[in-house]
């Protein structure tokens, strides 16, 4: 909702993607994700992806010559570096995946990667708001199975970490950029980046602006 009405100040038509509408969370896989973004997507667009929906842009700027696409904390595709979950903490999920049974992360594992430097009782708030997730999609993601064809996306793109993500560290962001022929940049802060959201809003608004993406 920030950045929605960050960006609806600045003069853009702006509009955000609930995943949880139109799926059966036991069959999703990211494609469908992408499908659905990509049916409401032109060239005339920007997509802005946190997280997994930074990966997601970049599938859709393989298919689309978007006016510039914005990964923040982006999930790691296939061949690029590791994610903060171990295969040791990923085990007891395995049943949830081999039996495509939505979940979300107990909060010991959301707690250590996604807000670790925030107030408890305010990650608590924030656990409680986090919905199921469809286990073949967190497999994919967690997993790094999903692949991008760099050659295949000409959009100008800006990829952005965080100095403490635990669940996308920096390093593997700014190997990702090199690849991607990308702008990078970091800020400060963790996964979670709602508390800081607009020093990163205006980061974009900058990069935008340079582009001359009005």
């Amino acid at each position: 909702q920030p950045f929605l009405s960050f960006f609806k100040e600045k003069g853009y038509r702006c509009h955000a993607v609930d995943f949880m509408k139109g799926f059966n969370l036991r069959k999703t896989r990211v494609m469908d994700y992408v499908s659905k973004i990509s049916s409401m997507v032109t060239p005339e667009d920007v997509v802005i992806g946190h997280s997994m929906g930074g990966l997601l842009m970049l599938k859709i700027a393989e298919q689309i010559p978007l006016k510039a696409g914005v990964g923040i904390c982006p999930a790691l595709p296939q061949g690029f570096g590791t994610t903060g979950v171990s295969p040791i903490k990923q085990i007891r999920y395995l049943p949830n995946v081999l039996f495509h049974i939505p979940f979300k992360p107990s909060y010991r594992l959301y707690a250590s990667l996604f807000v670790k430097n925030l107030d408890e009782e305010f990650a608590r708030r924030q656990y409680m708001r986090l919905q199921k997730q469809s286990s073949a999609v967190a497999y994919e993601v967690m997993g790094r199975k999903v692949s991008v064809d760099a050659s295949k996306i000409s959009s100008p793109l800006l990829l952005i970490a965080t100095e403490d993500d635990s669940a996308i560290p920096a390093t593997a962001v700014e190997s990702m950029a090199h690849s991607f022929h990308a702008t990078y940049e970091t800020y400060p802060g963790d996964h979670y980046i709602f508390n800081k959201w607009e020093e990163i809003a205006q980061g974009i608004y900058r990069f935008l602006q340079d582009k001359d993406i009005n």
